[in-house]
C-alpha cells in the first residue's frame, strides 16, 4: 500500500513525538537494587573493610522454634544428671557449658582449599529463640573482612557445632585466614555432627549426608533449593552483575543447613538420653 504525500508526513510526526531520547532511556532504567532489598540487614565495618550481614530469628522462619528450644533447655537441665562416655561425652560437656554458648556454623565458599569463601552462616540460642547471622562478602576484596569479623565473633562462644566442620569449614577458614595474614586462632570446643551421624546411622540410611539424614530423621523435605554444586557459579554471578536475587537461593540453602544441624542435634541428644520423651526410629 503506498501512502501518501499528506499521510506519510502525519506517520512521521506520529512516530517524532513517541521516540524516545536519550534522557527518558536513563529515566526508563529500573534504579539499582541492592542485598538488602531482598535480604534485609547491614553493613558492618572492621580494620580491613565492611561485609553485609543479614540476620534474622528463626522463629520468623520455622513454626517449631518454641519446641526446639524448650528441649535445648531440657537437655541443659538433664547434663547435670548424666554421664556420658566416650564421644558422647561431648554432648553432656555441651549441655552443662549452656547452648546460648555454642554457635551452629555453615560457610558456602567459590570451591575447594584455595578458593574465597564468600557467605558464613551462623545460628545461636539467645533467650527464647535462635539468631540466625549471615555473614556476606558482596565481592572477592570482602573476604579479608569477613575471615577477620567472624574470628572476632567467634570469640563470644565456647563450643562451635558443624556438620563435617572438622574436615572442612574450620581448616578452610583457618586456611583462608593463613592467606590473608588474619590471625584466626580459636580455642572452642568443636562438636562436628557427621562423626555422631555415622555412628547411629550409617548402617540404617543411604548415606550420611545432611540432606539424607534431614528427610530420613528431621522429618524435613526441602523444595525449591539450590544444589550446592551451583552455588560458586551464583556468586560468581553476582560479583559481575550485582543482581542480588542470584544470592537469595544461597542464604536460604545456607539458613536450612543451619536449622536441619540444629534439629539433628536434638536427634541425636535424644538417642544418648540428654532428652528423654520420645526416641527417633532410626
Amino acid at each position: 500500500m503506498k501512502l501518501s504525500n499528506k499521510s506519510r508526513e502525519a506517520l512521521c510526526n506520529l512516530i517524532s513525538a513517541h521516540r524516545v531520547t536519550r534522557t527518558d532511556k536513563e529515566a526508563y532504567r529500573r534504579a539499582p537494587v541492592s542485598v538488602d532489598e531482598f535480604l534485609p540487614g547491614g553493613v558492618l565495618r572492621g580494620k580491613h573493610g565492611e561485609i553485609y550481614v543479614h540476620e534474622r530469628l528463626r522463629s520468623e522462619i520455622e513454626r517449631n522454634t518454641n519446641r526446639i528450644v524448650s528441649l535445648y533447655r531440657q537437655a541443659e537441665l538433664n547434663a547435670f544428671s548424666v554421664k556420658l562416655e566416650g564421644r558422647a561425652g561431648e554432648f553432656e560437656k555441651l549441655g552443662r557449658t549452656g547452648f546460648s554458648k555454642a554457635v551452629f556454623l555453615d560457610i558456602e565458599s567459590t570451591g575447594f582449599f584455595n578458593c574465597p569463601t564468600f557467605l558464613v552462616g551462623t545460628m545461636f540460642l539467645s533467650g527464647n529463640d535462635f539468631v540466625i547471622k549471615q555473614f556476606f562478602a558482596r565481592d572477592y576484596s570482602e573476604e579479608k573482612c569477613l575471615i577477620e569479623i567472624l574470628a572476632r565473633f567467634l570469640r563470644e562462644f565456647e563450643t562451635v557445632v558443624t556438620f563435617n566442620g572438622k574436615s572442612y569449614d574450620i581448616p578452610f577458614v583457618a586456611d583462608r585466614a593463613v592467606y590473608h595474614g588474619i590471625r584466626f586462632v580459636t580455642q572452642l570446643s568443636h562438636v562436628d555432627l557427621l562423626h555422631h551421624s555415622r555412628r547411629h546411622w550409617r548402617e540404617s540410611l543411604p548415606n550420611c549426608k545432611l540432606q539424607t539424614l534431614e528427610l530420613h530423621v528431621c522429618r524435613r523435605r526441602r523444595v525449591g533449593d539450590v544444589p550446592s554444586s551451583e552455588i560458586p557459579q551464583l556468586y560468581h554471578s553476582f560479583v559481575r552483575t550485582g543482581d542480588p536475587y542470584l544470592m537469595v537461593r544461597v542464604f536460604h540453602h545456607n539458613m536450612l543447613d543451619l536449622i536441619t544441624m540444629s534439629e539433628l542435634l536434638v536427634e541425636l541428644m535424644r538417642r544418648e538420653g540428654l532428652i528423654r520423651p520420645k526416641r527417633s526410629p532410626y
